[in-house]
């Protein structure tokens, strides 16, 4: 959608260990026309960060795309990760599958799930479909520890609700795309987003900022990356 800015680059060179892929990602990305809407290396860095320095294990990623983001997820330091990913649309799900068959070991190959046995990091399974849906048959392995949403504006409130309703006492929310083109704090988003995502992101934005519910914060990165733990 956009070329890499020289910040992105600049960022990305000082990243020191990237998980294995992640330029051929990058290039499948800018070559496919779907750069900007993954997340940057640096933030990818990010979140293999907070997975190290928070512990959690078992991991709910809302909106694969190519899988940029879950290579950061599955590079973290941390033994027995294990991480659910689900993607909306199938030929983005057929390259981040491709990608993620040279990880680790294959065990399935359904025709809407496909699970991987990865030697360091644990296990990852790669949905296709429709997230709530998804996200109701896989309520029987939590509690989780994080939810990383990165998926469509519009369904960022449902994906709320199952949080709250999934993730353990003290588990976290991370929510990329939350500033919605620098839309939120403005009376009326103009040109900058559509009206009725607005108010759903404007509304997601107020709860996790509810003190008896999180304790949370907001990254000042580009597109805005909200950061909550649940308290209870």
């Amino acid at each position: 959608m956009r070329p890499v800015s020289e910040q992105e680059k600049y960022l990305k060179s000082k990243v020191s260990h990237q998980p294995p892929f992640i330029d051929a990602l990058e290039k499948r990305l800018l070559d496919d026309g779907k750069w900007g809407i993954n997340i940057s290396a640096s933030e990818g860095a990010f979140l293999r960060f907070f997975v190290e320095v928070t512990g959690v294990k078992k991991i709910v990623e809302i909106g694969t795309q190519y899988g940029f983001s879950t290579h950061w997820l599955l590079d973290a330091n941390t033994e027995g990760l294990k991480v659910r990913t689900i993607e909306k649309q199938k030929d983005h799900y057929d390259v981040a599958n491709e990608y993620f068959s040279k990880l680790g070991t294959f065990e399935k190959n359904g025709e809407y799930f496909r699970s991987y046995n990865l030697s360091r990091s644990g296990s990852l399974v790669s949905f296709l479909g429709e997230a709530n849906p998804i996200l109701q048959s896989i309520e029987s392995e939590g509690p989780f520890d994080l939810v990383f949403i990165d998926a469509n504006k519009g369904g960022y409130l449902d994906y709320l609700d199952w949080s709250m309703n999934n993730l353990a006492p003290g588990g976290w929310i991370v929510a990329d795309n939350t500033f919605l083109f620098g839309s939120v704090w403005l009376e009326d988003p103009g040109d900058k987003a559509p009206k009725n995502p607005w108010k759903k992101m404007k509304e997601f934005n107020e709860r996790l900022s509810d003190k008896q519910s999180f304790r949370s914060f907001m990254l000042p990165t580009p597109e805005g990356l909200s950061i909550a733990q649940k308290l209870n």
